[in-house]
């Protein structure tokens, strides 16, 4: 049986593109040397045994929304990445962005998850939001999460440390 590669979601950082696949109802993050634009070469390669939708770099961490959750994994040794921390979503992670300490995942059926990563090893939920529809991206901003929700539009999610601070009258309209 052929493999069909699926490359859903790309991050780059300095000269490494982290590059998250689907392949065979299986995935992970292939890393990819691109200092020479006209001869990328494959580093390292991570497989996480489900399928993986979106990645996201901060320091040394990669962070991957998969099927089963996100997946915190070391990249300081590009070569050889390691997963070193879990966090269970409950739902299929589409993406995730991160600032500062905190992962914030689009997470399907479940809406925006808000996870504190200060402990790479140990990875928190703080606070949710069910946008009610599929949430599947996030971009973050000055602590306003804007969730693209397939079946009801734009949200913008306000979080700070004291946790989701819900406004509806600020979700866009489904264009």
């Amino acid at each position: 049986m052929p493999h069909t590669y699926f490359l859903l979601d790309v991050y780059v950082k300095d000269t490494i593109a982290y590059v998250a696949y689907t392949v065979n109802s299986t995935g992970g993050l292939r890393l990819i040397n691109v200092s020479d634009p006209t001869n990328p070469v494959e580093i390292g390669s991570y497989v996480a045994g489900v399928n993986v939708n979106g990645v996201y770099v901060k320091d040394t961490i990669a962070y991957l929304a998969a099927k089963d959750g996100l997946h915190l994994i070391n990249v300081s040794d590009p070569t050889n990445p390691v997963e070193i921390g879990f966090y269970y979503t409950g739902s299929i992670a589409t993406s995730v962005y991160v600032e500062d300490e905190i992962a914030y995942v689009a997470n399907w059926v479940d809406g925006l998850r808000v996870i504190n990563v200060s402990d790479p090893t140990n990875p928190v939920e703080v606070g949710f939001y069910d946008t009610g529809g599929n949430a599947v991206d996030v971009y973050v901003q000055d602590y306003l999460a804007y969730v693209a929700d397939e079946d009801d539009g734009l949200y913008i999610i306000h979080y700070d440390e004291t946790g989701i601070i819900e406004n509806p009258a600020i979700n866009a309209p489904s264009v």
